[in-house]
């Protein structure tokens, strides 16, 4: 056998491990475009945006999402060709398994590539959509969730445009560093306008130690007679 033949064996097997997959994800910048088709779920306890792509065959999060949040990384065992409409292309080779994505109290895990992009945080292909059995309707722009109970969830993407404006945690992100400010309205009313008056007397009186075991200092005034305070004074 020639050396020319056995190198040639060495590269298929190294092709049959690692098969180059194609893929073509475009993600867009505005949620309101007539093609796209989005919702926003829960993801370890923080709301994430997710762009809905049934021309994707895997599912992927944003790499930044994944250091923020400390989330386990595996290697996938295989290597993805992931490209662009530009021509452009990325090597994925990792993967967050059994990701918790959950809406409105119903979890439907998904197993997350990790790839480098910014407008949305979560990107769903076909693998989690034949897993959970997810009906997409791309006319009216919404998708049909069935729970472990059998009920039925549906996600509209028009649903953003009657509730408040929605941005992906990435998004936000960004807007705090470039100076934008942020409010928090999920207890509006702990601070009222106007006090209506001094706080109840409770049972158990409250305070705080600026440092433990301390206590009020209190010297008394030193008392001297006349003379001696003409000799401190002298």
């Amino acid at each position: 056998m020639s050396r020319k033949n056995s190198s040639r064996e060495q590269t298929a097997r190294v092709e049959g491990r690692a098969p180059a997959r194609i893929y073509a994800i475009c993600a867009r910048e505005e949620a309101s475009s007539p093609d796209v088709i989005m919702g926003t779920f829960s993801l370890y306890g923080t709301h994430v945006v997710a762009l809905i792509d049934p021309g994707s065959t895997h599912s992927y999060i944003c790499m930044k999402l994944v250091s923020i949040m400390s989330m386990p990384i595996e290697p996938t065992g295989f290597v993805i060709r992931v490209s662009n409409p530009l021509g452009k292309y990325v090597l994925v080779d990792r993967v967050c398994k059994g990701c918790p994505l959950t809406i409105r109290g119903h979890c439907f895990p998904v197993d997350l590539m990790l790839l480098p992009f910014d407008e949305f945080d979560v990107i769903l292909g076909m693998d989690w959509l034949v897993t959970h059995d997810v009906i997409v309707n791309c006319g009216k722009k919404f998708i049909e969730l069935k729970c472990e109970n059998g009920d039925l969830i549906c996600v509209k993407s028009d649903e953003q445009d009657r509730s408040p404006v929605v941005i992906s945690f990435l998004l936000t992100q960004k807007y705090l560093r470039k100076g934008y400010e942020a409010y928090l309205t999920i207890y509006p009313d702990v601070f009222p306008e106007e006090l209506r008056g001094l706080h109840p007397i409770r049972e158990i009186e409250f305070g705080i130690e600026l440092a433990l075991g301390t206590a009020p200092i209190s010297i008394a005034p030193c008392r001297k007679a006349p003379t001696e305070l003409k000799e401190l004074k002298a």
